[in-house]
């Protein structure tokens, strides 16, 4: 559930970047063109992601919606005592594609952005 929330998370910082921000160009990215069942798969694709090892790549695929991307782990490293790793998103849908990179912790109370 903690790995849910993380992702959750951080489309709604995305969103909240497009927005608050005025980058239109962020409008047309594939995540504000996802379905629920989109979302869900998006989803499940990143909690596998986040106990993957460096350089397993996560796929995801909405046959129905011919949404795809991936979720690409790699550089886990320890800061400070804590374990930190990276991730490289790949996300297309209705022919608009978008690749982002974040950097996640995992801290006593879990996985969080930093």
């Amino acid at each position: 559930m903690k790995h849910v929330l993380l992702f959750i998370g951080l489309i709604a910082i995305i969103l909240g970047v497009v927005y608050a921000s005025n980058y239109d160009f962020l409008v047309e990215a594939p995540i504000t063109y996802f379905t629920a069942e989109d979302t869900a798969l998006f989803t499940q694709a990143n909690r596998k992601a986040i106990h993957a090892h460096d350089g397993a790549r996560i796929n995801w695929n909405n046959p129905e919606t011919g949404a795809w991307g991936y979720i690409l782990p790699f550089g886990t490293h320890s800061e400070d005592g804590v374990t930190c790793r990276y991730f490289k998103i790949y996300n297309n849908a209705r022919e608009r594609s978008g690749i982002s990179s974040f950097k996640i912790c995992k801290f006593p109370f879990g996985w969080r952005e930093v």
